[in-house]
């Protein structure tokens, strides 16, 4: 069974992180399978009559395995020119090789400055000759519209040994054009209907909608212990759908939540108990389906509550310690369930609603400074 070079994103101590400098692990071989189905990103532009591309440095990075070195004559998979005409990204093929336990090949993703002709190995994937399982292959996907970004995988073809597809999308790298560093952004996203837009999942902490740029619009947190799946954008393009769950393999839990991307509020709109294996999906026009399992069954969720930004309300949080004593606190009667961590102290209080509420959430950050509660809000459905 093959498996795919991960960089997972975690925070360590300085000296195990110089510890691990010294002790890096050889890449895993990976080997090509059957082509997988078109998953809606853009199609990678074919070179018609390509010449022989030649082989490039490889490009230092901080986590790098020993350096391997590629051979032979390279075949040309996709090419991607930048929209301003200054970069181009070609993902190239190397023929298979025999080795010691069998034969192995490697894709290549090149950067092409095309004002000086200089060519930067971005990143490697090796992968075996004589197995086609799992998830492999690297592809490009698009560039952001100011030439800066472009966003490629590592698993252009097949699916994941094991569960396959469940609460995981082709991962996201992002390689920043003007430092030749490429960056794995997630393997649970998707592009907003416009494309100016992406939503993602980082670090299983947050939900983030950010520009093709880089640049953040909202976060809304995950609280510890949960974990966000199948990111799914309405047609409207101003707000999107995730599930939300413990183990997406046991029997549990499940919630839908409706996100507002430009305000970061969100709400619950739909509720499952003891099921497994549950993915989302948009059909028009019906709108958003859930398939799972529950109680051994294979089961279907139309899901028919409505996800419009209609639905959030911003309300104002204050800090108790700086308000007269008879401002009204929480109103349990009109709450089904309330979501909070916030630091204490000082305590956080709502001042006001109108109507009566499903469910309240409100956002924090616990790990940023204390003035970004300056930022919060809270949201509530309304009935």
């Amino acid at each position: 069974m093959r498996t795919s070079t991960r960089h997972p994103v975690a925070l360590i101590s300085l000296g195990l992180a110089l510890w691990l400098a010294t002790c890096q692990p050889a890449t895993p071989s990976l080997t090509p399978g059957p082509a997988a189905s078109p998953t809606g990103t853009p199609s990678p532009t074919s070179i018609p009559s390509p010449t022989p591309v030649p082989t490039p440095t490889p490009a230092a990075t901080p986590d790098a395995a020993p350096v391997r070195s590629v051979s032979g004559e390279p075949e040309p998979l996709e090419s991607h020119p930048s929209p301003d005409g200054n970069w181009r990204v070609d993902v190239v093929a190397y023929p298979c090789v025999p080795v010691e336990d069998g034969e192995e090949m490697a894709e290549q993703l090149i950067l092409i400055d095309l004002r000086t002709g200089a060519e930067t190995a971005i990143h490697t994937q090796w992968l075996r000759c004589d197995d086609g399982l799992g998830a492999f292959g690297l592809g490009g996907l698009f560039w952001s519209p100011g030439s800066q970004v472009f966003y490629f995988t590592d698993a252009r073809e097949g699916e994941p040994d094991g569960a396959g597809s469940l609460c995981w999308e082709r991962p996201l790298w992002a390689l920043r054009a003007n430092d030749a560093t490429a960056e794995r952004l997630t393997d649970v996203w998707a592009r907003s209907p416009g494309g100016d837009w992406l939503a993602l999942v980082r670090a299983r902490e947050e939900t983030v909608v950010q520009t093709l740029e880089g640049e953040m619009v909202t976060r809304v947190p995950i609280p510890p212990n949960w974990r966000a799946c199948d990111i799914i954008w309405l047609p409207d393009g101003e707000t999107f759908v995730y599930l939300r769950t413990r183990d997406p393999f046991s029997p549990g839990a499940w919630e839908l939540f409706c996100v507002d991307a430009r305000r970061g509020s969100q709400a619950s709109i739909y509720e499952l108990e003891n099921a497994a294996f549950v993915a989302a999906r948009w059909e028009s026009p019906g709108g958003i389906v859930l398939t799972g399992v529950q109680n051994g069954e294979r089961m279907t969720w139309p899901v028919e509550a409505s996800c419009s930004t209609d639905r959030f309300a911003e309300l104002p949080i204050i800090d108790r310690s700086t308000i007269p004593a008879d401002v009204a606190a929480w109103n349990t009667n009109q709450l089904r369930t309330v979501d909070v961590t916030l630091p204490v102290p000082p305590g956080w209080v709502i001042d006001e609603w109108e109507g009566t509420a499903h469910s309240l959430y409100v956002g924090w950050f616990d790990f940023e400074p204390v003035y970004e509660m300056m930022r919060l809000h809270a949201t509530f459905q309304r009935d």
